[in-house]
Order: structure tokens, then sequence, then C-alpha cells
């Protein structure tokens, strides 16, 4: 599997890649999945580095996780972060340098990586897991 590229994440203010993907809604009111002909009136280039076919921008305030804007397959067809309050589970934020590359999927190793629980849209946990001193093979 080609590399992925990230959601991006801003926590306090900070842009970090997200590692993981949260589900994006089927059937709802503030997003709109793009026809094919509207794919290739914007330009959208679809790509093996992008099986989701979007990026999504989120971000972590007041412990809400919020959709702020969605780029590819979809769009926010409503001004303003939206509520994730569809999400629950585990989402992987990359802290700090890649320490080494992995052609696969989310798989390159970065220096810590934060683990962020949530609940209906609710940060409920997190943790940091520290790699920088983990032996990196070659």
């Amino acid at each position: 599997m080609t590399a992925q590229i990230p959601e991006i994440i801003y926590i306090d203010g900070k842009r970090r890649s997200l590692l993981s993907c949260p589900s994006i809604p089927k059937g709802h009111p503030s997003i709109r999945r793009l026809t094919a002909d509207e794919l290739e009136e914007r330009g959208v280039l679809l790509s093996t580095a992008l099986w989701r076919e979007y990026i999504g921008t989120w971000k972590i305030k007041d412990e809400h996780l919020l959709l702020v804007s969605l780029k590819g397959r979809f769009v926010l067809i409503r001004k303003g972060p939206i509520l994730a309050d569809w999400f629950s589970g585990v989402i992987t934020v990359a802290r700090g340098k890649c320490l080494q590359y992995i052609h696969a999927g989310f798989g390159s190793i970065y220096e810590q990586y934060e683990y962020i629980a949530i609940e209906n849209g609710i940060v409920v946990d997190s943790f940091v897991v520290d790699n920088a001193e983990r032996p990196v093979l070659r």
C-alpha cells in the first residue's frame, strides 16, 4: 500500500499530522459528496496516496473534536466547524520528527505519538508515547 497523506489537526494552535481518519458520516446535512463531473470541474485529482478520497482538517477545542474543512471527494456546505458527534474512537497524532519513513499507509515512525480517545466528539482521555530513544531499523 502507498503511504497515505495524513489528515490535518490543530491542537493548542499547532498544526499536526493526524495518522488516523475519523469517519465522514453518510447523509450529514452539512457534508456533500461531489459527483464525478464536479470533481473534474474543480480539478480534484484522486491518488493511491489518498484512498479515502479526501483530506479533512480538524481541531480540538475545549475538549471537542471539530471538523473544520474537507478537500477532495467531500465538501462542507456550511461555514464554520462542525462538532464530530458521530465519531467515537481513538485518533493518533504524530508529534516531532519523522524517525523512519515507511512507504505503507500511516506506517512511518515519529518521535512521539499522541493517542486521543473520543466519545461522540468529546475528548475523554489522551496520552503520549515517546519513541525518541527507540532504535530504528535501516
